[in-house]
């Protein structure tokens, strides 16, 4: 049954306003609804998200779906999202592209001037030992360190703590060559070390008389060339390095979803470690060294130093490569530019300090008498361990028997007038 309602009414004589009034809550719309309904199949979706399309629908049928992260829309009714660029991210309610965090060992955190003050302190120690050694130069301590090798090691450690600077800052492509660079300054100075070792244990333990032991094995040429055949080896390898596969900035964000890591990646791992396995090879070789110089006189005798060294050494950077795997931006430059540090505060206290101490506070001990006193003792223990073995068996080399069986005391005096 039709039954007719009226649901308003239309009056002309209305001049102003609507002559047409309607009775909305007369009107009984489609399933006895009273709401007024509307002429589309789907609301409109908001910034933040986009239009999907409902199977078996209308095109003009559909459904909001929110934009994944990264991505981002900004109008009403965008059937796809925007994917944010490179740097950027999506803001919490995807309507805005925002710039990511770059992590990196920056100047102004707390990080990165500690680090730059540690390099900076180091340096300055570095130049006061210095001072120290060209001031006593001449003194017997000095001259029995091999005071030409002393100083060179004192410039590159110098160097060393300068060169740390280069992990600070925004990376850029001259930093990540400079920190392959600094690496021949840490070969040279364990170079140093070996060499120094070298040539007390040859002229120990040589059989030569006391000429030719200097005109062989004590001169500085000789030790200056082997010194530069060793570093020789590091620095083609870096230039292989460096003209072959160079090391370039990587800008990491797949990590996290809000920050950017900027660090220095070395493009050819191969390469890499070939540098510092060298620089491990010669510190195990200054190891092997210097535990045969533990029987030595106090005076000469730097074993329990740089076998601590060494030891320290190495400790320090086995951590330089998990670093450089498990941590990312400030993290690894900041524990590289560590590394770099504390290996050659090390050395520098080492080497140097127990020198320094006798330089400057037992000034008795920095005589040439001291160290001869000391040599002669050392002298007499090995003479004395001497007699009490027997041999029978004598032997002769080039018909110069006097070569071959100098008394072991006047070969430890000898050595001692050629060191001091």
């Amino acid at each position: 049954e039709i039954k007719v309602v009226p649901v308003g009414h239309y009056d002309n004589r209305i001049q102003n306003g609507s002559k047409l009034r309607l009775e909305d809550t007369v009107i009984i719309w489609n399933e006895l609804s009273r709401s007024i309904p509307t002429s589309e199949c789907a609301v409109p979706c908001r910034p933040g998200s986009r239009q999907a399309v409902l199977d078996g629908q209308p095109k003009c049928c559909h459904e909001c779906v929110p934009c994944a992260d990264g991505e981002i829309t900004n109008e009403t009714d965008l059937p796809v999202c925007i994917t944010c660029p490179h740097g950027f991210w999506s803001n919490g309610n995807h309507t805005e592209c925002m710039e990511k965090i770059q992590d990196y060992l920056s100047w102004q955190e707390t990080s990165g001037i500690v680090a730059v003050c540690s390099a900076i302190l180091g340096t300055l120690l570095t130049v006061i030992t210095l001072m120290i050694f060209a001031t006593n130069r001449y003194t017997p301590i000095v001259k029995a360190a091999n005071r030409e090798l002393c100083i060179m090691m004192l410039v590159f450690l110098s160097v060393c703590f300068v060169s740390c600077i280069a992990f600070v800052g925004r990376p850029n492509e001259l930093q990540c060559k400079m920190q392959i660079i600094q690496g021949v300054f840490h070969t040279s100075c364990v170079s140093i070390i070996l060499v120094k070792t070298h040539r007390i244990l040859t002229i120990f333990g040589s059989k030569l008389p006391a000429a030719l032991q200097e005109r062989r094995f004590a001169r500085l040429q000789l030790q200056l060339l082997l010194l530069s055949f060793l570093v020789a080896i590091h620095v083609a390898l870096v230039i292989a390095l460096l003209a072959l596969s160079p090391p370039g900035v990587e800008m990491n964000d797949d990590i996290s979803k809000t920050v950017m890591y900027i660090h220095c990646k070395p493009s050819n791992i191969i390469f890499s470690l070939s540098t510092s396995m060298y620089t491990w090879l010669v510190s195990g070789i200054c190891l092997i060294l210097a535990f045969k110089s533990r029987k030595l006189p106090d005076n000469f005798n730097e074993a329990k130093f740089i076998t601590f060294a060494m030891v320290l050494y190495f400790i320090v950077w086995s951590f330089y490569y998990p670093s450089s795997i498990l941590t990312y931006g400030k993290l690894r430059a900041l524990f590289r530019c560590l590394v770099n540090i504390v290996s050659a505060a090390a050395l520098l206290v080492s080497i140097f300090l127990p020198k320094c101490y006798i330089i400057l506070c037992k000034r008795e001990l920095n005589t040439k008498a001291a160290i001869q006193r000391v040599t002669r003792q050392h002298s007499m223990k090995v003479t004395s361990r001497a007699l009490e073995l027997t041999p029978t068996k004598r032997s002769y080399s080039m018909g110069s028997a006097e070569l071959n069986h100098l008394n072991p005391k006047e070969r430890q005096l000898s050595s001692a007038e050629i060191l001091v």
